[in-house]
């Protein structure tokens, strides 16, 4: 059974999802951590080459995040009206 976010205390709520999305950020961080210091053993120009393309990654980090924060404000507007089927629906088709 899912939890209702509906009810309950609006910080706990929020402290409930924002922790999973914290982990999955410092993944991300660490994971590029990790493998800018292997590429770095490479040399000077393969890791030059991913620092250029580093601003285009968090480019697209950045519109991912923005879409996933519309496609949730969507879903909450059809949970708020009671609209269980369109909440569904919305899900599915944002790939929430």
């Amino acid at each position: 059974m899912a939890l209702d976010l509906t009810k309950g205390p609006v910080a706990g709520n929020l402290r409930r999802q924002a922790a999973p999305f914290a982990l999955g950020l410092i993944a991300i961080f660490s994971f590029e951590a990790v493998d800018l210091f292997f590429i770095g053993q490479l040399g000077d120009a393969p890791l030059a080459a991913i620092g250029f393309t580093l601003p285009v990654i968090w480019l697209l980090y950045g519109i991912g995040i923005g879409f996933e924060a519309g496609a949730a404000s969507c879903v909450s507007r059809a949970v708020g009206k009671g609209n269980r089927k369109l909440a569904r629906r919305l899900t599915t088709d944002t790939g929430g």
